[in-house]
C-alpha cells in the first residue's frame, strides 16, 4: 500500500483480470517471477470489480508535470 512517498490503498499493487481464464496465466507468471528474484512479492491478484478512470488532471501525468511529482 505505499509506492514512493505515498500511502494508502489506492497505492497498492494489483493485477485485475476481467476474463477468469487470465488467473492461471498470472499466477503462473508471478510464481517464476518471484522464484527467480528469491523473494515474494506483495501484488494482490483480483477479478477487477470497479473501475474508474482517474480525474482528468491524473491523465497523461508525466507529459503535463515532466519533472515528475
Amino acid at each position: 500500500n505505499k509506492q514512493g512517498g505515498d500511502v494508502g490503498i489506492q497505492y497498492r499493487t494489483g493485477i485485475y483480470y476481467t476474463d477468469p481464464t487470465d488467473k492461471a496465466v498470472i499466477e503462473s507468471t508471478l510464481a517464476r517471477a518471484q522464484a527467480f528474484e528469491g523473494k515474494p512479492f506483495a501484488i494482490e491478484v483480483l477479478p477487477l470489480e470497479n473501475y474508474y478512470s482517474a480525474e482528468e488532471y491524473h491523465q497523461d501525468y508525466l507529459d503535463k508535470n515532466p519533472n515528475g511529482y
